[in-house]
């Protein structure tokens, strides 16, 4: 499997690979065009609920994070120029992977800011986040033989905070685990909940190198009996599994990028437009 542009691809995933890089190059811009919500806005007024870490930072870093593995992916697949005798072949395993990684990210910032009507909602989620997040790197210190004292820390303050603040929720109530946050992801962007999920652990399977992803993942050619009961094979991998979960990750990422942008006081929708705009500018044209 190489670059779309040596023709091993159908037209149609071409195509969706193409509108997927746009989308990710879009956000990009959009979002460097708005670095801090406008005093006035929704998300300025969560932050000012808490201040201590802010909403609308930590809502923006899941969003980036996704845009950094995706680009990773665009860059690769549809740089802005190609070297003429240049050949990119594809990864199958780690593309499918860069993928689930922009779903993930993306999913935890349209998790944080979906279905909140009122800015102290978004500041219960945020609480919830921030504390699972400190836990994480508690495990982390812990496995590589490091202190802790600080996370704990930064863990008991929290608490203490929101207790003070009579937030009504305690940031100890873990928010939903990756799969039903991508789950939940897709019923907020009007996706296929099941096939994500789907999705989302096949590339797992593909990271850890696990037999049944490469039964699922690939067109399989049976040749020669070598020895009795076993044969050679050819595998060639089914792009299906790239441009879904690719598409998954993107549409989270523009639907996270567009609410960002309007809860910080900012027109989304023309932002993001003019930067697709600006990326088709540099984009390279057929003659």
């Amino acid at each position: 499997m190489t670059n779309p542009e040596t023709g091993m691809l159908s037209d149609e995933h071409r195509e969706r690979w193409a509108a997927a890089t746009y989308w990710v190059r879009g956000c990009e811009l959009a979002l460097k065009e708005a670095v801090d919500p406008r005093p006035d806005s929704w998300l300025a007024h969560a932050d000012r609920l808490y201040r201590w870490e802010k909403v609308s930072a930590w809502s923006r870093s899941y969003l980036t994070a996704a845009i950094d593995h995706l680009l990773l992916w665009a860059d690769l697949v549809a740089p802005y120029k190609f070297a003429e005798d240049h050949i990119n072949h594809v990864r199958f395993r780690p593309y499918v992977m860069l993928g689930r990684a922009g779903l993930e990210s993306s999913a935890h910032g349209v998790w944080l800011l979906a279905d909140v009507d009122d800015p102290r909602d978004c500041v219960r989620r945020h609480l919830r986040l921030m504390h699972r997040d400190f836990e994480y790197q508690r495990k982390a210190q812990e496995a590589g033989g490091y202190g802790t004292n600080a996370v704990l820390a930064r863990m008991e303050v929290t608490v203490e905070r929101a207790e003070r603040l009579g937030v009504g929720v305690s940031p100890k109530d873990k928010p939903p685990g990756y799969a039903n946050l991508v789950r939940a992801a897709a019923t907020t962007v009007g996706g296929d909940a099941q096939r994500w999920a789907f999705l989302w652990n096949a590339a797992s399977g593909a990271a850890h190198g696990q037999n049944w992803f490469g039964m699922v993942g690939y067109d399989t050619e049976i040749g020669e009996e070598y020895e009795p009961g076993h044969y050679r094979s050819i595998q060639t991998p089914d792009p299906v599994f790239i441009t879904e979960i690719v598409e998954a990750a993107v549409t989270v990422l523009g639907w996270g990028v567009i609410r960002w942008l309007l809860l910080a006081g900012f027109d989304g929708n023309s932002l993001v437009t003019d930067a697709m705009t600006e990326v088709h500018r540099h984009m390279p044209k057929k003659e």
